[in-house]
């Protein structure tokens, strides 16, 4: 494997090419997804070297806390995470030494972020001077164990030592396991052996590879193994090529360079098609784009050999021959050759018919071509015609002869060709100088059509009988009715057409078909069918054949004159019809009125419809069976029929018209938001324009709404029109932002209102002041609203927000408490400010003096009373303020006697 190493400085490129023989591989066998380990500098530069040694690992897609990390060193103990003055120092340093375009921060509050780039030492008292950062090129994060372990924590290199493993864990489900071997570490030359700089690297899986970049930080490095599945390949072949990054951080990648195509070049894995008319050493690159926007390259060679050649085979005479004959088959192009006859010269000669291959060998493998090779041991005669062999009469076809030199058909002619138009088997005996052999050909002449009709019965036949009409003499058939079958069924009078074909022609014949009705029976009443006292009727028939009455009577019609059933049987030579017809005893009518409404409305009609009689007398003197009133009365009727007369009444009470009106629940104006009552008066049936039907409804949205009341005789319609309130709450502050104490005068500008409430939001008294001024004391964020109310009732709010800062604290970085009563002390110094606690440490973090006093601050003594000398001085302070809130602020001062 071949790795490369990407490092960089300002505008300069340094590139180093490693040849690593991964001698152990191991997989990160409890590799969670919250954090992987990327490398070891197993063999780190300084004195002592357990202090400056190194664990790079990649934090996962949430954040990680040191305060949970515990570590199972392979040698020594876990000394827990330490921050302090010192690691911010030496951190400091480092970002100094740093040339590239990368930066080192310590985590905030022990929080490593989600995705950053982690640097464990083993050590706070690490020694910058040693594994230089110069060339970093990334942001990463830097956290130490506790100063106490001088000692070592990972086994250097020794022959035959076996392997040694660190586990890392943020918890129960967050850990991570990487074995080394120990008698795999490398040397600066890539031997394998023991020097400063000795590291491992961990891909993705938890693999472990080797490198020593010497007394170099392990965090710049981008490491590629470029691999192909083969590097020696012919033209226009096809290969797989691979480019592992194993580690590094970097923003793009791609392939170019070679003569032939990549499937695509921006895949780490992909294709790469050879050219087909190039060989020789074909370099395909590989660039790797840095977080410092340089491309650093790679070179993946291929050797391509020749091509294998072509063959091209030539013959001394026709592949076809006689027994007896041969050919003699040369071979050219790629050489050596081997035929498949074993033979290795470039011609062979064959006197035997087969197939003759040949291979020949070029430097990119070998190519094939053959010649099929066929020997005639006795004549071959065939006979082509120039058509189909069958056809209809008057039609003919050309038989042709092959394959010898003079011919003899069975029709006694010698030419090639004879033209025949009957029907037969036609012989013919072809003459060679490898003999005498015969063929034959059949032709088939095919007849015309000749049409032949069948029927199942008599052509005439009565009505609800069939006929079936079968046609034949031909191999396709056409009826006029649209089949095509050989029969058809016949149910009605008519002529049918049957076109025969075949593949001579058509011809087309007919056949008409009767069919004769059946006797029908239908009555005819001149007269009465209800017979009252000395009524008579006649009853008569229009059937076709003979008639027998159920009284005896053969004529077409008979009188009627006392009630019963009478029944007539016509009859022809289709069969019988009867039917039959009663006559019943009349009856004085049965009365009925029925009128066009039960009521009678103002200036409207009624229609009263009397039935059951053939003649009617109203009260009124009209005689028809309709009258239409205008009044309420009782109103009489008398039918009467042949039989009698019948006489009834109708009464029509007076009706009103109906009316509407709507009433609304309060106002007829609604507020945002609220519901509003709406009742309808009237007696019907009620309807509003929202498909209520019910006597009240309730509305949220405004509009017209309409009522409808409907009774009898008509509607009656009223409207009612609802409004939205148009109040609106709203103000402008003088000022929106500004320190503590901040004085804001409020600008009503409200529409529609009548009273109003202000509220500041910094727990003070509420206001009802038109226009209001308030004074806030302390900084904060502070929503003012003003609500508005109007007449009707209606509530609008608005709100707005202020923003009060408390005034700038001023901290000192430099006092001189020397006795001349000038800058003698140290303090903070702010508005706002209500109560403090300071506390002041050395530079190892050993507290020495506090104070608690707003107006009092740090004289430079130490509690004992003593006066710490000059130098810098670290402190720690919270600050409270008059609005609760409570500021915490840590940094250095100088004191100077």
């Amino acid at each position: 494997m071949v790795y490369f190493i990407m490092r960089q400085k300002i505008n300069k490129l340094i590139y180093c090419l490693f040849a690593v023989f991964i001698a152990f591989n191991s997989t990160n066998v409890n590799a969670q997804s919250c954090f992987d380990i990327k490398s070891i500098l197993v063999d780190a530069c300084g004195t002592p070297e357990g202090e400056n040694e190194m664990v790079l690992f990649k934090v996962g897609p949430s954040d990680l806390n040191v305060s949970a990390l515990t570590i199972t060193w392979p040698n020594n103990t876990y000394l827990g995470i330490c921050q302090n003055p010192g690691t911010a120092n030496t951190v400091a340093t480092l970002n100094s030494t740093i040339q590239g375009c990368g930066f080192i921060y310590e985590p905030t509050g022990g929080i490593l972020p989600a995705n950053s780039s982690v640097l464990l030492v083993t050590s706070t008292n690490m020694n910058p001077s040693f594994n230089s950062f110069t060339n970093l090129n990334d942001t990463i994060y830097m956290i130490f164990q506790c100063i106490g372990n001088t000692g070592g924590h990972f086994k250097n290199y020794q022959a035959g030592s076996g392997t040694r493993t660190l586990i890392m864990s943020f918890g129960a489900t967050c850990n991570d396991t990487a074995i080394y071997a120990v008698d795999s570490l490398r040397t600066q030359t890539g031997a394998i052996g023991g020097q400063d700089g000795a590291t491992v690297l961990y891909d993705a899986t938890g693999n472990a590879s080797y490198i020593n970049n010497g007394c170099q930080a392990p965090v710049n490095n981008v490491i590629a193994v470029l691999a192909a599945s083969d590097t020696t390949v012919c033209p226009n072949d096809q290969i797989t090529i691979n480019a592992n990054i194993v580690s590094g951080n970097y923003t793009s990648f791609f392939w170019a360079g070679g003569n032939g195509v990549f499937g695509n070049p921006l895949a780490l894995a992909t294709t790469y098609q050879t050219n087909s008319s190039f060989s020789g050493i074909d370099n395909l690159i590989f660039g790797i784009v840095s977080n410092c926007n340089d491309t650093l390259f790679d070179t993946l060679a291929i050797n391509i050999g020749t091509g294998a050649g072509t063959i091209v085979l030539t013959t001394s005479g026709p592949t076809t021959f006689c027994s007896g004959d041969s050919i003699t088959i040369t071979a050219s192009g790629a050489a050596p050759y081997l035929w498949s006859t074993g033979q290795t010269t470039a011609s062979i000669t064959v006197t035997t018919g087969g197939t003759y291959s040949v291979t020949g060998t070029g430097g990119c493998g070998s190519v094939t071509d053959s010649v099929i090779v066929t020997v005639i041991t006795s004549a071959v005669t065939s006979v082509t015609p120039n058509g189909p062999t069958t056809f209809c009469q008057g039609d003919s076809v050309t038989l042709t002869a092959n394959g010898a030199s003079s011919y003899l058909w069975s029709t006694g002619q010698t030419s090639a060709s004879i033209t025949v138009n009957t029907s037969g088997s036609y012989t013919v005996t072809g003459t060679s100088s490898c003999g005498t052999s015969n063929a034959t050909l059949s032709v088939q002449v095919n007849q015309f059509p000749v049409p032949t009709i069948a029927f199942s019965g008599p052509t005439t036949f009565c009505q609800g009988d069939s006929l079936v009409i079968s046609a034949g003499g031909g191999s396709n058939y056409l009826w006029s009715t649209g089949s095509i079958g050989t029969t058809i069924t016949a149910f009605t009078s008519n002529t049918y057409t049957v076109t025969i074909s075949n593949l001579c022609g058509s011809v087309s014949t007919s056949v008409t078909t009767t069919v004769n009705p059946l006797p029908t029976s239908s009555l005819i009443v001149s007269g009465p069918t209800s017979l009252c006292a000395g009524d008579s009727s006649i009853l008569s028939t229009s059937g076709i054949g003979t008639y027998q009455w159920s009284t005896g009577a053969t004529t077409n019609n008979i009188v009627v004159n006392t009630p019963g059933t009478y029944t007539i049987t016509v009859t022809n030579g289709c069969g019988s019809s009867s039917s039959s017809q009663t006559f019943g005893t009349g009856t004085a009518p049965v009365l009925n009125i029925i009128g066009s409404s039960t009521t009678i409305c103002p200036g409207d009609s009624v229609t009263l419809t009397a039935s059951g009689g053939s003649s009617y007398l109203w009260s009124t003197g009209a005689t028809t069976s309709q009258i239409v009133v205008y009044t309420t009365s009782t109103y009489l009727v008398t039918a009467t029929n042949g039989c009698g007369s019948t006489q009834g009444s109708s009464f029509l009470p007076a009706a009103s018209l109906p009316t509407a009106a709507i009433t609304a629940s309060g106002s007829t104006i609604v507020c945002p938001g609220s519901s509003l009552t709406l009742t309808a008066n009237g007696t019907g049936n009620i309807s509003w324009n929202t498909g209520a039907t019910s006597q009240s409804i309730s509305i949220l949205t405004v509009g017209t709404y309409f009522l409808t009341i409907t009774n009898n005789c008509g509607s009656a319609i009223d409207s009612i029109n609802i409004s939205l309130s148009t109040l609106e709450a709203d103000y402008t502050p003088s000022v929106t932002s500004g320190p503590a104490p901040l004085s804001v005068s409020f600008l009503n500008s409200s529409i529609n209102a009548n009273a109003y409430s202000w509220n500041f939001g910094d727990n003070s008294s509420l206001s009802t002041d038109t226009n209001a001024t308030h004074t806030f004391v302390s900084g904060g964020s502070y929503p003012v609203t003003l609500t508005a109310t109007d007449t009707n009732g209606c509530v609008s709010t608005y709100t707005d927000t202020i923003e009060v800062t408390n005034s700038e604290l001023y901290i000192p970085n430099v006092f001189s408490p020397n006795g001349d009563n000038v800058n003698e002390e140290f303090n903070i110094q702010g508005e706002g400010i209500t109560g403090i606690n300071g506390s002041i440490t050395n530079r190892w973090g050993k507290e020495l003096a506090t104070w608690n006093s707003i107006s009092k601050g740090w004289n430079g003594n130490s509690s004992d009373g003593e006066k710490v000398p000059e130098g810098v001085y670290f402190y720690i302070i919270q600050l409270n303020y008059a609005n609760g809130t409570v500021k915490k602020l840590n940094g250095h001062v100088t004191v100077v006697r």
